[in-house]
């Protein structure tokens, strides 16, 4: 098995139908993203989507969304600050 990032693939092709036709709740969503290139302009420069691939096969599906960061983040300051003063 082996971790790849979609972006870098040459076959993004095969791996979007794959992600198409996960059971993970979000797939087809991811999907349309995917394939209208909407990705990263919706979550940020920098976000990414990881495949575990065990040859053909699509194993899980891992998202790094930098919005979502920056925003937990930022809920844990004004939390932390709110709390303090």
């Amino acid at each position: 098995m082996r971790v790849k990032d979609f972006f870098q693939l040459e076959d993004k092709d095969y791996w979007l139908k794959k992600i198409g036709e996960s059971d993970w709740t979000a797939g087809k969503y991811l999907c349309e993203i995917l394939s209208k290139n909407q990705f990263n302009e919706l979550y940020g420069k920098t976000s990414k989507v990881f495949l575990l691939i065990d040859g053909n096969d699509l194993v899980r599906l891992f998202t790094r969304f930098d919005l979502f960061i920056m925003a937990v983040q930022n809920y844990v300051l004004d939390d932390f600050y709110d709390s303090n003063e």
